[in-house]
């Protein structure tokens, strides 16, 4: 297997996979611009991740406009 093989498995990283998560639970609920979303415990505890990874998911969708 070469290089650009072991590219295209690979996952993306933990917290853009959180982040993609937290998204479309978003979506999911329909939530309003002034609705709350998780917190970074929250997010931790429901998809099994350390804070810091919840705080950059959360800091990848403040970036989007989506937080």
């Amino acid at each position: 297997m070469d290089n650009q093989d072991q590219q295209k498995e690979r996952k993306p990283l933990l917290y853009i996979q959180t982040a993609n998560h937290v998204m479309e639970e978003i979506r999911k609920r329909k939530l309003q611009s002034h609705d709350l979303v998780l917190s970074e415990g929250e997010i931790a505890k429901l998809y099994g991740v350390s804070r810091m990874t919840a705080k950059l998911a959360l800091q990848i969708l403040e970036k989007k406009g989506i937080v």
